[in-house]
């Protein structure tokens, strides 16, 4: 990870992002201008019936998951992991065409396809303090500002609010250089109904706020990014061939169950070829760079 000292920037004003508020009936471009002008986007009401059901679906997991054990997962936060083998509507959430549609957008000419980089359940309960502000692409030692290369998606399975602890975030901060610092004094708080989504870019500052409420907030993070980058969450050992085979096409090729280019490829073939013939053993090698992708290649940019 790439980290910097610097003086700190404060905006006690937050800037005006109505903009980046929508009703579930919101179009690609409008989701996709927010996201490019303030870095985040907040989707209302897309899917109450599917958070819903992937609450239910967790519960169990969470009654029995330990809390963090650092200042960064935090001591009084629950977190789920391996969701698409665990949740059925998670699976339904992760592949929502909305959000694929943005992801695939906003990654345009970066990558050929996304992958899906992470997928975690977290439960903030009361009295846990604020996470301190980060980027989640500087897993990566990319410097900024730079295209996107992340995007992650907090589904509302509670109510957001700034008093259980929401998610706080600095608008436009995906446009900040690497010598900048955040202020806390200058995130604002994601509120949002239950069955929200709140997309945000992997440079966009951001962390998850203090819940001084008397009960527990609860979203499904599923993070994407570009198909040349390491996955943050180990797919492969997440959702095993056994269990990828019997998931959807789409759903694969997030996981990673397709090769980008030759990355990723399995007996000289397409990674999905696992999933189709398990029993694959030296088959003639193909040529994994299509005459389509060299020429995607060489305009990229």
């Amino acid at each position: 990870m790439h980290f910097t000292t610097s003086h700190a920037i404060s905006n006690p004003t937050a800037p005006d992002t109505s903009s980046a508020r929508h009703s579930n009936d919101a179009s690609l471009q409008q989701v996709l201008g927010s996201l490019r002008q303030h870095g985040y986007a907040i989707i209302e009401n897309l899917a109450p019936e599917l958070t819903q059901q992937a609450e239910s679906d967790l519960e169990r997991f969470f009654e029995r998951a330990p809390m963090g054990t650092g200042t960064f997962t935090g001591p009084l936060t629950q977190r789920v992991a391996r969701l698409v083998a665990r949740s059925s509507a998670c699976r339904e959430l992760v592949t929502h065409p909305l959000v694929l549609q943005v992801v695939e957008r906003l990654f345009e000419g970066e990558c050929y396809h996304p992958q899906l980089a992470l997928t975690q359940a977290i439960r903030v309960h009361p009295g846990q303090l604020s996470q301190g502000l980060h980027r989640d692409d500087n897993v990566f030692p990319f410097r900024h500002p730079r295209p996107p290369s992340v995007l992650f998606a907090m589904w509302a399975l509670s109510e957001f609010s700034e008093n259980n602890g929401a998610t706080r975030l600095i608008p436009r901060s995906h446009t900040w250089d690497d010598a900048r610092t955040p202020s806390p004094d200058a995130s604002i708080a994601m509120s949002m109904p239950k069955g929200s989504v709140l997309l945000w870019e992997g440079a966009t500052y951001h962390g998850a706020g203090s819940n001084k409420s008397d009960e527990a907030r609860a979203g499904a993070l599923f993070g994407y990014n570009l198909g040349w980058l390491r996955q943050y969450e180990n797919q492969y050992l997440a959702v095993p061939p056994e269990l990828a085979r019997t998931l959807s096409p789409v759903l694969q090729d997030l996981l990673g169950y397709r090769n980008h280019g030759y990355l990723g490829s399995y007996e000289n073939q397409d990674a999905r070829a696992l999933l189709q013939e398990p029993d694959l053993e030296l088959p003639a090698p193909s040529d994994l760079f299509t005459e389509d992708l060299e020429l995607r290649s060489r305009n990229r940019h």
